[in-house]
């Protein structure tokens, strides 16, 4: 029954990921940079996502970074051979590093087909980054208008429109960045979690001495 069923959100600890400076920009010699952190699989569509950085032709003050590992990076590897602009990264195993490019990308990006509700786009809310998804799972209802919500399908032409928007509006995106921030501290934040798991915990064993 509906009634018994409460829902425990994937959280983030908003202390460890928060604003703060990054050497990404100086590293990669961009001024601005847009950042996809994940697995490449088929349902990420991270194919799709290089084939529209690359179709905008920003220039070479734009970088797309690409961290992550999965069944199509051979395919995410091929697709920026030749465009010195886009890093594919592999998978980013030190924390540091990871946090150090979520803090370093001024445009964070998911453009899954399909999602739970996925841990590096409340990460990336969390560290102020404006962010472009796809309304898949429950990453619609945790982005809302605190960021660019995408239908899932069709993709195109509206994942180019929003990088395009976001990359030629540096105000539009330290609003979006802060109401991310704001979203992710309001309804995603790791210590509310907990909290409310264990009240559920303590409602439980309430109910199991009453019977």
């Amino acid at each position: 029954p509906e009634d018994r069923l409460v829902v425990a959100h994937n959280a983030v600890d908003t202390q460890a990921y928060s604003p703060g400076r990054s050497s990404l920009h100086e590293e990669l010699g961009a001024k601005v940079v847009i950042a996809y952190m994940g697995r490449l699989d088929p349902e990420k569509r991270v194919p799709q996502l290089v084939r529209a950085f690359i179709d905008l032709e920003f220039g070479p003050d734009t970088a797309l970074v690409i961290a992550g590992g999965g069944t199509q990076e051979k395919r995410v590897r091929k697709l920026a051979e030749e465009h010195p602009n886009v890093h594919v990264l592999g998978v980013v195993t030190d924390p540091e590093r990871r946090l150090e490019i979520l803090l370093g990308a001024d445009i964070h990006v998911l453009p899954s087909t399909a999602e739970g509700l996925a841990l590096s786009l409340l990460e990336a809310m969390a560290c102020g980054c404006s962010v472009v998804a796809t309304d898949a799972g429950e990453d619609g209802e945790a982005l809302r208008d605190a960021g660019i919500l995408l239908p899932v399908q069709p993709l195109q032409p509206s994942l180019g429109e929003a990088l395009r928007r976001l990359h030629d509006d540096a105000d539009l995106r330290a609003q979006l960045g802060r109401a991310a921030r704001r979203r992710v501290e309001e309804r995603y934040g790791l210590d509310a979690n907990i909290d409310r798991l264990l009240g559920v915990y303590a409602e439980l064993t309430r109910g199991a001495a009453e019977r």
